[in-house]
């Protein structure tokens, strides 16, 4: 029997490490797929030339070389296997300045089905560059990311194909369930943060709510990035040296292995990061606010932008304990606002009667567009109800463009050549 060919693109600004990623998404394909033929092709493979000389070259030198690599080589290898994975830069930063190697019509050439834009805590981004031989400032590479960010959107609208923003820490299965398992509910996950690091068995409850998302739903987890660690510790003075350090603990855990080989990350942490030393002066600039009107520094204009984003891709938000011991989160409550405005989104919340009885009337208080549980057991049933309606409603819309992949998993999900 004939089956149809699907073909991924992996986005990302340089340092995420999609070499990692792609050879994961491989493992889950075959560890689901097991009769699918998998093909791993990484742009930089198939230049006419070396990466370090590519990346001198004027742009429009840069251009032609990705469109014949892309034209020559990759395209004529895509029918080698069912499955493709295509890892592509939509922007590089020579000498500081934006070029753009990938044009839409290289892009097209590879008939993609589905586009994803990776990315990784920018400390983790920086230390794998810095290997290479490619020092950068963390502004840069925010500004890097965002840019990225930016290219992938266009050709996917270009292209009329879906572009999903997805962490790289996020586990493997996730990747899976939103390609082949367009069904099954998409949640965001909205929980405190501040408050839980100060005690050890509130972060085991974040924890575990955390991993039962995980277990049951395509779940889009704000922890799964965490630039932020780099400005919450400023030191006010430094004496003696100019830089100061942050430790690994300091990072909320991310590491979900313990349910399993699906549950590893697209790339894992990497420890040996740690401690990560930070020029105070660049920590200062980092934490300056860059917009007079919110007082926003890069990093939070990035995180307001990546989680409504997250949110614009899910069904669902999950909204656990928001008010934790009478404190409300304020980035909660500006992601129950965005849900219950633009984002369209229903909301599940869980705050226990404690949490709550403190809290006082105010004219102007964070709008809840959904169901509000005291329970943990009624918080996970509604969750799941309400999940499950939403995730149907968007199945409905997209029904055939998720057909495809539906098809394709079902025929590749058995060992017998002859249901193929």
């Amino acid at each position: 029997m004939e089956h149809d060919q699907i073909n991924v693109i992996l986005f990302g600004p340089s340092g995420i490490n999609k070499r990692a990623a792609a050879s994961n998404l491989e493992a889950i394909c075959k560890s689901h797929l097991p009769s699918c033929r998998v093909q791993r092709l990484d742009i930089t493979d198939f230049l006419e030339t070396s990466i370090h000389v590519f990346l001198k070259r004027p742009v429009r030198i840069q251009q032609e070389i990705t469109r014949e690599a892309i034209r020559d080589r990759i395209h004529p290898k895509l029918s080698e296997a069912d499955l493709n994975i295509i890892s592509l830069h939509a922007t590089l930063l020579c000498t500081s300045i934006p070029v753009f190697p990938c044009l839409s019509e290289s892009v097209e050439l590879l008939s993609p089905d589905i586009t994803f834009t990776l990315l990784d805590d920018v400390y983790a981004c920086k230390a794998r560059l810095e290997k290479n031989g490619y020092p950068f400032r963390f502004s840069q590479l925010l500004a890097w990311r965002q840019i990225e960010c930016g290219m992938a959107d266009h050709f996917a609208q270009v292209l009329k194909i879906e572009n999903v923003y997805l962490a790289a820490k996020h586990p493997r299965i996730t990747w899976y369930r939103l390609a082949f398992e367009p069904q099954k509910p998409r949640v965001y996950s909205a929980s405190q943060i501040t408050e839980p690091r100060k005690s050890p068995e509130l972060i085991a409850e974040i924890e575990k709510h955390r991993r039962k998302l995980h277990t049951s739903y395509v779940v889009f987890d704000p922890l799964t990035l965490d630039d932020r660690l780099l400005i919450n510790n400023i030191p006010r003075e430094i004496e003696g040296d100019t830089t100061f350090q942050i430790a690994e603990n300091e990072r909320w855990p991310c590491n979900f292995s313990d349910l399993g080989n699906d549950f590893l990350s697209l790339v894992s942490e990497d420890t040996s990061v740690f401690p990560i030393t930070i020029d105070h002066r660049e920590a200062l600039a980092l934490k300056r606010p860059v917009e007079g009107s919110s007082r926003r520094n890069v990093i939070d204009a990035q995180i307001r932008y990546r989680d409504f984003r997250y949110i614009d891709q899910s069904d669902v938000v999950s909204a656990y304990r928001p008010y934790l011991n009478g404190h409300e989160s304020s980035g909660v409550a500006a992601e129950k606002t965005y849900s219950a405005g633009s984002g369209e989104r229903a909301v599940v919340e869980f705050s226990p009667k404690a949490d709550l009885e403190t809290l006082g009337s105010k004219p102007f208080s964070t709008p809840l567009p959904g169901p509000i549980c005291y329970s943990p057991d009624e918080f996970y049933k509604q969750l799941e109800e309400v999940a499950a309606k939403e995730a149907l409603r968007r199945y409905k819309r997209n029904k055939q463009k998720y057909l495809k992949f539906e098809n394709f998993r079902n025929k590749f999900q058995t060992n017998d050549p002859k249901s193929l």
